[in-house]
């Protein structure tokens, strides 16, 4: 038995890598197409805050409480949005 037997030829390794790769890549068109709409509709409308209202019941700002802590500015609906997007090429 030579040591080329067992060994996968470089097309079927071809073949593997690039599946994975497609099937790792599959649905980022979709991603890019649903992140450009949001920015269209964010800039055709109203800026408005991630954050609740300072009025808001002390349960309501609970449930938020650590969950948007990688967010630069949530105070602003296109500032989050913007850094998405930019953040997406990474």
């Amino acid at each position: 038995m030579s040591t080329l037997e067992g060994a996968k030829s470089v097309e079927e390794m071809s073949t593997e890598l690039t599946t994975c790769i497609e099937s790792k890549l599959g649905g980022s068109p979709l991603v890019l197409s649903v992140l450009g709409h949001l920015v269209l509709i964010a800039a055709e409308g109203k800026d408005f805050s991630l954050l609740p209202a300072r009025d808001a019941p002390a349960e309501e700002r609970a449930k938020l409480e650590g969950k948007i802590e990688h967010l630069k500015d949530p105070s602003s609906f296109r500032a989050c949005l913007r850094q998405v997007n930019n953040n997406s090429s990474y």
